[in-house]
């Protein structure tokens, strides 16, 4: 996945599992379920998790 592609994507997470599922629709290429699932948890396994403050 590109960097910023990644980036994209982990901010949205950041903000909520359903706007990082919607993040991974919107990269090139499309990221669609049920691999946005496994992407999502790859990533909260990364350390990738929802900040505090929203």
């Amino acid at each position: 996945m590109p960097a910023d592609a990644q980036e994209m994507i982990d901010g949205a997470i950041r903000r909520g599992n359903i706007l990082g599922i919607l993040a991974m629709r919107e990269a090139d290429p499309p990221i669609k379920l049920p691999h946005a699932m496994d992407v999502l948890e790859f990533r909260y396994r990364a350390g990738v998790r929802r900040d505090a403050s929203c």
